[in-house]
Formats: C-alpha cells, sequence, structure tokens
C-alpha cells in the first residue's frame, strides 16, 4: 500500500490530544503499522445514542436516521479502505433492528459519517439495545485503533410517561378520562403540539378547552378514529353531543328520555365510555338487562349523595335517576336512612314503615309505581321518603319542601290499604 507522509495538521493535534487523555498505551501516530479506525467522540457519554420513538408524534416514522462519526487513525492514503460495522446483543436485551450500510473511506479520507436507519421497535415500554462495534476480523477491511473507542451503543424504545399533571383530580382526568399511551399519541395530534400540557394549563380557560377537546374526541371516535384502535373518552354533562344513532324509544323508556345530561349521567353509571359506547349501548336487546343495573347503581348512588350532599332528594335525584317499571324484577339496594346505620338509627322511616324488608320494599315500590302510572305521573323511587340530612348538625329532619311527615303519612295510608286488600297471610311483613 502506497503511503503519503502529507499530513494534515488538525488530525495531528486531534490525535494528540486523544492519546494524553488515555491512560492506556494507543499505537504511534507516525508508526506506519497504524492503519485503523475508532467512533470520533470524546467522552463515554457521546458513546451512547438513546432513541426514544415516543418523542417522534406528529411525523410517526416507522424509521429515523441516526449518524455515526468515525475517523481513520494512521497515515493517509490513496487507496479506499473497508470497515466493518457490525451490532451485538446488550446484557441479554433483544436486538433492534438497525440497517448499517457499507462503509469504505476513499483516497486521503480519514473522517465520515455513516448513516444508520433505526427501526421503531416491535413493542412499547420495553428497551432494546444494541453494541455497534468495529469488526476486527472481517477478512479485507481495517480494525479498531482505540482502546474505549470501539464501541457504541445504541439503545431504541417506544417508552411513554405519564405526565404528572394528569393526576387523579386534576382536569384531564376529569375530561379526557384515564391516561394512556394511545390516547397520548391521539391528543399529540389533535392539538398538533407535543407540548399540548403545557399549551392547556397556560390558557385562563383551560377547563373550555378541555370540553371542546372531549366534544370533539368524542367525535372522531364515534366515526371510527380513521381506522385507528378506539380510545376511551368519558362523557360530561357539560359537554354537548350529537345524539347517537343507536339511541331508540327502548332507550328513552328504560333509561330516560335522551338529553345530554341523561346520557351522560347514563354512562358514567355504567362506567360507559366511547371505547364501549357501542357494545353496551348499541344492543337493542339488552334494555331490561341494563335498566335492572342502573337501577340498583341508582340505588347505591341515592345512599352515598343522601350523606354527601346535605341536600332533599329534588336537589340530587337527578344525579342518577332511572326510570322503574312494575313489572321488573330489581336487585334491591336497602335505602341508608332505613337502616342502623342511619345517622338516625332509622327511626324516622320505621315509625310509618316500620322494620325493613326487601319484601316490603319491593312491595312499596310495585305498589307505588302503579299509582303514578295511574295518575300519569313519573316515579321517583326517592320520594318514597321526604327526609334529609344536616351535614353540619348531623342529623336528619323531615323535609318540608316535598311534604315532609304530612307526605309521609299519605304514603304510609297508601301502603297500608294495598296491604289490607290483599287476603291475610299474603304477605311476611306488616305495617305499623
Amino acid at each position: 500500500m502506497k503511503r503519503d507522509f502529507k499530513y494534515y495538521i488538525a488530525l495531528l493535534f486531534g490525535a494528540v490530544t486523544l492519546f494524553t487523555a488515555c491512560d492506556e498505551q494507543k499505537p504511534d501516530f507516525f508508526d506506519g503499522s497504524a492503519n485503523s479506525v475508532y467512533f470520533d467522540y470524546e467522552t463515554a457519554s457521546d458513546l451512547t445514542n438513546n432513541i426514544n420513538f415516543a418523542y417522534f408524534i406528529m411525523d410517526d416514522p416507522d424509521s429515523v436516521y441516526i449518524n455515526v462519526k468515525l475517523k481513520i487513525l494512521g497515515y493517509l492514503t490513496k487507496d479506499t479502505r473497508k470497515v466493518a460495522l457490525k451490532i451485538k446483543p446488550v446484557d441479554g436485551h433483544d436486538l433492534p433492528q438497525i440497517d448499517i450500510p457499507e462503509v469504505t473511506f476513499g483516497p486521503e479520507e480519514y473522517e465520515k459519517s455513516v448513516p444508520l436507519l433505526v427501526w421503531r421497535p416491535e413493542e412499547q415500554n420495553k428497551e432494546y439495545k444494541a453494541c455497534l462495534y468495529i469488526d476486527s476480523e472481517e477478512p479485507g477491511t481495517i480494525s479498531g485503533g482505540v482502546e474505549g473507542l470501539g464501541e457504541y451503543y445504541i439503545n431504541v424504545s417506544e417508552k411513554y410517561e405519564k405526565p404528572a399533571e394528569w393526576d387523579p383530580t386534576s382536569l384531564f382526568m376529569n375530561y379526557l378520562g384515564e391516561w394512556s399511551p394511545q390516547k397520548h399519541r391521539f391528543l399529540v395530534k389533535l392539538f398538533n403540539s407535543d407540548n399540548y400540557i403545557s399549551d392547556i394549563l397556560a390558557e385562563s380557560d383551560n377547563w373550555s378547552i378541555l370540553a371542546e377537546c372531549n366534544t370533539t374526541s368524542v367525535r372522531i371516535m364515534r366515526e371510527g378514529n380513521g381506522g385507528e384502535e378506539i380510545i376511551d373518552f368519558p362523557f360530561r354533562t357539560d359537554c354537548v353531543y350529537d345524539k347517537p344513532q343507536y339511541w331508540s324509544e327502548a332507550h328513552d323508556k328504560y333509561l330516560g328520555v335522551y338529553s345530554d345530561s341523561v346520557f351522560a349521567h347514563v354512562t358514567k353509571m355504567l362506567s360507559i365510555t366511547t371505547a364501549n359506547e357501542n357494545e353496551i349501548l348499541g344492543d337493542q336487546n339488552s334494555m331490561v338487562e341494563l335498566n335492572k343495573e342502573a337501577v340498583k347503581i341508582m340505588m347505591e348512588t341515592y345512599n352515598r349523595l343522601f350523606i354527601e350532599w346535605g341536600l332533599g332528594w329534588p336537589d340530587y335525584y337527578k344525579e342518577a335517576y332511572i326510570p322503574m317499571y312494575s313489572d321488573i324484577d330489581y336487585e334491591l339496594v336497602r335505602p341508608l336512612f332505613w337502616s342502623p346505620e342511619s345517622p338516625d338509627g332509622g327511626k324516622y322511616i320505621n315509625t310509618f314503615y316500620g322494620e325493613y324488608s326487601d319484601e316490603k320494599y319491593r312491595f312499596m315500590i310495585k305498589t307505588f309505581i302503579e299509582k303514578q302510572e295511574e295518575a300519569g305521573n313519573p316515579f321517583i323511587l326517592l320520594e318514597m321518603f321526604p327526609i334529609k340530612y344536616n351535614n353540619s348538625a348531623q342529623v336528619i329532619a323531615w323535609d318540608n319542601s316535598v311534604g315532609g311527615i304530612t307526605k309521609i303519612r299519605e304514603y304510609q295510608t297508601l301502603f297500608r290499604n294495598a296491604y289490607n286488600s290483599a287476603p291475610a297471610g299474603t304477605y311476611g311483613f306488616t305495617f305499623p
């Protein structure tokens, strides 16, 4: 091989600096036997490249290019020199897919940037690692020349991290539901910004932006999300949605006449989001079973709201209202205020209705439903219990705004008359 003793000063200074910074013995730059290559980086940290495809959502590429710098150690020549770059696994990690081109140094060429094509990993939240090295054993190639600069590490992943701002009590949780990588990717594209969270928080009316985002997201999911996975977004009482095509007269009957508020409350009670909306609500034949399930949740919700809200039933019954029918056998939930766990031990209700039993409660519901149907009035379960809870005093009192003690006496008479109209021994309970 012919050698050219003309040398670049910049190369000389670079090599001298590199050699003096290392404790190990390096090849003599002017040694005629020096003909090798190394990764041209100054620090150990520069020899690692971390590629996270989670940062490329806007372009959403299947692959990205990275450049790796190589430099010749030795004399310039008028010949071409080949370098064998290969990858090997690291610490048991799966190898990423990396396309490595043929690397050749031309005449008098001593440094170059090699483009490597790195592909998106097969699995999210998994790290793939590769060690890029110079194979000195490959015939017809030059070897690695500097200890510590013969390997370059490439870590590839698609890892998404839940933002700290997306906590359980945040507006993001309230309007957009649980965070997920798929939801994050969708929102980055929707807002056309990788920093959509900080962009939203910077606005004074961020709640309205999120409400609009919720409405738009629901529409896109209902339209099929462009063939992508349907993502779970909640339905909100303060958002306006188009009435879904599947909503029928059967839905109006068993879940409530459609309105944005009714729809939002029903979907919340039944844990329905955009991801399972069609599956649950789109089945016309499941309306009776959905009604039974929703009624049980309604009863549980009323027990909770009775204590939490400290108001009369007209102020909170719509939060969970579901129509009930006399010909449906419901699974009952004992009213909190008609139990020993009530702040008054249940005495207000016991005085007029007697001791609780499921049989008695079912009889009362059926009797009251039939009375309301006959009169053409809606049946509201809580109407049979005209009481309220005073949060500050922690006591139960009659709710005079809905008739209070006068009203419950009227209902007591209704139930007692219906009870007495049946043959003796028909029921296993009595009324005071």
